[in-house]
């Protein structure tokens, strides 16, 4: 009997370990060396385009630069040409990335810029204020666009399960969602803003004068300031002040 309770003994004592080395197989450790980085010569652009899974950080400044930042295996793969004014980033013509650990980064000092879009899962952040007199952003698929702006006309459009946020200023604002997406602009204020919504994604925007929304289907738009309100509506979706 005493050597059945000794032997059960043992077992509690190695249990936490026989539980640790499972754990370890399941999630093995991933080793993270320290990034290699890679620089490219571009110059005359204003636009921005990304597809894939890049994550894209744009600094406004009195150069033009660009720098990969990640895994060095995959420099190669990846595709940066300015065509027509428009910096376009995205992996070569048949390239396919397999492993969620493959990332690399996307540092961009820019002089200007008039356009910028993501298509994808990645993300594109904006340090600095935009400023001119038209700004386009555009996200397709689940990425996602961050910036600041003073601009006279801003337009933006999103499709698929991705999100633009934006903050600043500008006299009149286009915002227009298909699918999932969302529009995270209160810090944005507009004089106008002509807002369509269709599916189930929303719009967030502040307007002084005039708004004028459209929702098809569940989605929502939620307005600040005191302007008049245009609405049509089809479906569940509401038009409603924050």
């Amino acid at each position: 009997m005493k050597k059945i309770f000794a032997s059960f003994g043992w077992i509690l004592l190695l249990l936490p370990f026989l539980s640790f080395a499972g754990t370890r197989t399941m999630f093995s450790p991933v080793s993270h060396p320290m990034a290699d980085t890679e620089t490219r010569q571009v110059s005359g652009f204003h636009s921005i385009s990304s597809g894939g899974s890049f994550d894209v950080f744009v600094k406004l400044g009195n150069t033009e630069s660009l720098r990969l930042e990640g895994d060095e295996d995959l420099f190669s793969k990846i595709e940066t040409r300015v065509e027509n004014g428009d910096l376009k980033i995205r992996y070569k013509t048949g390239v396919r990335i397999s492993g969620w650990n493959k990332k690399v980064s996307v540092y961009i000092t820019a002089r200007s810029l008039r356009s910028l879009s993501v298509s994808g899962s990645g993300d594109m952040e904006v340090s600095g204020t935009i400023k001119g007199d038209k700004l386009d952003t555009r996200v397709s698929g689940s990425g996602s666009i961050t910036l600041t702006a003073s601009v006279n006309a801003f337009t933006s459009a999103v499709s698929g399960s991705g999100e633009i946020k934006a903050e600043g200023s500008a006299k009149t604002a286009s915002i227009q969602i298909s699918g999932s997406g969302e529009f995270e602009g209160k810090e944005l204020r507009t004089d106008k803003a002509d807002v369509k919504v269709s599916g189930s994604g929303s719009v967030t925007i502040h307007a002084n004068t005039l708004l004028n929304a459209v929702v098809s289907g569940s989605g929502d738009v939620y307005y600040s300031g005191n302007p008049r309100v245009n609405q049509t509506k089809s479906g569940s979706g509401k038009v409603s002040r924050i």
